[in-house]
C-alpha cells in the first residue's frame, strides 16, 4: 500500500510533479493540478493541490483520470483512517476530491463520506465577552483605530480572517437603498454603507451592509491610515521606518489574540473567530453572517476611496 504524503504540500510541489520536459495533460496528476490551481481562494488552492499530490501519490503518479473511481476514493479514505488522520482531515480531503469529480465528471465519489465529524466546544462570544473585546484597542493611537476597525469587521460584519486581508479601501463603499423588500427588512438599522468580499469562501463573492458603530469604526481607521503603495484596508504600522505592507492572515491572528488575552477572555475564546453569539444578534447581522444576502440584486457600483474619508459620523 502506497505511503501517503503529508497533505500541506504546496502547490508548487504539485506542480513540478507534473511538470517537465514530457508531460501527460491528461494524466490524474496533470488534471487534478489544473482543478486546484483553478480554486478562487488562495488558501483553497493551496489545500487542494496537497490533497490532489497525496491522492496521485497513493494511486500512482502515472495514473490516468481512469484511475480515478469511487472504489479508489474509498480505499484512499480507509487508508487515511488506518494511518490515523482525523475525522476532520479526511472530511476535508474527501471534500477535495469531490471537487476534482465534479470537474472530472467521475460518479461515485459524491456517496463516499467518512465518519461524522463532532462539533468541538462552540467558540461564538457573548455579548459581554465581544463589548469588552472591542473596549480593548486604543483608540489614542492609529494601532487602536484599526484594530477596532479589525475587530469589527470580523466580529461585527462577519468577515473571515482572509477576507478582511485582502479587502482593498474601495471595497467599502456606499450604495443605493436595495429593491428588494425583503432584503431591506433584514438589513433595517443598517447605513447605506456596504463592504464587498470579492475574494470569499470558495471563490464567492458577497456584500455585506454596515452598521453605523463598524462605519464609525473604518472612517476613523482610514482617516488615520498612512498614505501607502497600497490598496489594502487593513495595512501595518512598522516603526522602523519601513514602508506599510498589508496585514497577513498571521497578523490578523496576532491582533485579535493579543486584544482576547487583554480583554481577559478564556484561552478557548481567543480564536479570530470572535462572532457575537447569534442569540443577541440582531437580525440584519444575523443575515450577513451567514452570507445570505446575495449579490446579484443589485450591482456594485465603484468609487473613490474619498467617499469613505468624508463619511459622516452621523450618517
Amino acid at each position: 500500500m502506497p505511503q501517503l504524503v503529508d497533505d500541506h504540500e504546496s502547490l508548487a510541489d504539485l506542480r513540478d510533479a507534473v511538470v517537465g520536459e514530457l508531460v501527460d495533460v491528461d494524466s490524474l496528476a496533470a488534471r487534478a493540478a489544473a482543478v486546484a490551481a483553478d480554486q478562487g481562494a488562495p488558501l483553497t488552492r493551496q489545500t487542494y493541490a496537497g490533497v490532489y499530490r497525496a491522492f496521485c501519490v497513493f494511486v500512482g503518479p502515472d495514473a490516468g483520470v481512469d484511475a480515478f473511481t469511487g472504489e479508489r476514493v474509498r480505499a484512499y479514505r480507509d487508508e487515511l483512517e488506518r494511518a490515523g488522520r482525523s475525522p476532520a482531515t479526511i472530511a476535508k480531503h474527501l471534500s477535495a476530491l469531490r471537487t476534482l469529480a465534479a470537474a472530472l465528471g467521475t460518479d461515485g465519489v459524491r456517496n463516499v463520506r467518512g465518519a461524522k465529524v463532532a462539533r468541538g466546544e462552540p467558540r461564538a462570544l457573548s455579548a459581554e465577552q465581544y463589548a469588552r473585546l472591542l473596549r480593548m484597542p486604543d483608540l489614542r493611537t492609529t494601532a487602536g483605530k484599526r484594530d477596532l476597525a479589525l475587530l469589527h469587521l470580523l466580529g461585527t460584519a462577519g468577515l473571515r480572517r482572509a477576507e478582511a486581508s485582502a479587502l482593498l479601501v474601495a471595497d467599502v463603499d456606499e450604495h443605493p437603498r436595495a429593491e428588494d423588500a425583503r432584503l431591506r427588512r433584514a438589513i433595517t438599522g443598517s447605513t447605506p454603507w456596504w463592504v464587498t468580499v470579492r475574494r470569499g469562501k470558495r471563490g464567492r463573492r458577497r456584500r455585506v451592509p454596515l452598521e453605523q458603530a463598524v462605519l464609525d469604526a473604518l472612517t476613523s481607521w482610514v482617516r488615520a491610515r498612512p498614505t501607502c503603495a497600497h490598496d489594502e484596508l487593513l495595512v501595518s504600522l512598522p516603526r522602523t521606518g519601513q514602508p506599510s505592507r498589508p496585514l497577513s492572515v498571521r497578523d490578523i491572528t496576532r491582533i485579535v489574540t493579543r486584544h482576547a488575552a487583554a480583554a481577559g477572555l478564556p484561552e478557548n475564546r481567543r480564536s479570530p473567530h470572535v462572532y457575537a453569539d447569534p442569540s443577541v444578534m440582531p437580525r440584519s447581522a444575523r443575515c450577513r453572517c451567514s452570507g445570505r444576502l446575495g449579490l446579484r440584486r443589485s450591482r456594485h457600483i465603484h468609487r473613490s476611496s474619498r467617499n469613505l474619508r468624508s463619511a459622516s459620523g452621523g450618517r
